[in-house]
């Protein structure tokens, strides 16, 4: 919203009133002898430390939580192979034809993506326009960046210094 008469008169300290004009003289005269505030003494060591203990409590809890992740997945996988085990028990032989079988299904897997992958590789240059991979480029480069940035944030002291 647009108020000229508002502002002018906002700016204007000319036409004030005489009392008007002596208060605010004594305001600006009390704002111009009144020093710098200055924190309280030990201030930033208090902040250091306060930091410093932050930061180690979210050091904790994300290993905490990194620690609990990994101890649910290795339980997940390990119920999974369990799972796969328990109806060969009896039978020590099927346990290891089991686990052969396992193992040929995961070196099977990895030689078709190998197979498809190489195939994408060789086909996919030629179908995608060239403007296309200098967009996914700078993107990439883009994403490196941001991440860079990120890492710089987190990795540098940060907080009053000594």
């Amino acid at each position: 919203m647009d108020h000229p008469l508002f502002e002018d008169r906002m700016h204007d300290d000319d036409n004030l009133p005489e009392e008007l004009q002596a208060a605010w003289e004594q305001v600006v005269a009390d704002i111009q002898l009144a020093g710098m505030a200055a924190p309280a003494p030990g201030f930033s060591d208090r902040f250091r430390v306060r930091v410093a203990e932050q930061r180690a409590r979210e050091e904790r809890r994300q290993a905490w939580w990194f620690l609990g992740i990994n101890l649910f997945l290795a339980s997940l996988v390990l119920l999974v192979l369990g799972l796969r085990i328990v109806p060969t028990l009896p039978a020590p032989s099927a346990l290891l034809v089991s686990w052969v079988g396992t193992f040929t299904q995961i070196i099977t897997w990895f030689e078709v993506l190998i197979s498809v992958g190489g195939s994408l590789l060789k086909t996919l240059p030629g179908l995608v326009p060239p403007s296309w991979w200098a967009s996914i480029l700078a993107a990439s480069i883009g994403l490196a960046i941001l991440w860079i940035a990120t890492l710089r944030q987190y990795t540098l002291p940060q907080g009053a210094q000594a």
